[in-house]
């Protein structure tokens, strides 16, 4: 299945997680990657997470 047709299947409270991270040199083929859907909650969490550990909330 393509990823448009698995986006197209997720429930409006999913979203997927990549890893390697899209914002990784390791991540920049999104083909590549794994990819698993989550909760938008625990990935919104993570994204807050990581940007405390990178600096970015001051």
């Amino acid at each position: 299945m393509k990823l448009t047709e698995r986006v197209k299947a997720l429930d409006g409270n999913m979203v997927f997680n990549f890893v390697p991270f899209l914002w990784t040199k390791e991540g920049k083929d999104i083909n590549k990657n794994k990819r698993k859907a989550v909760p938008v909650e625990e990935q919104f969490s993570l994204n807050l997470d990581f940007r405390k550990q990178l600096g970015l909330d001051k």
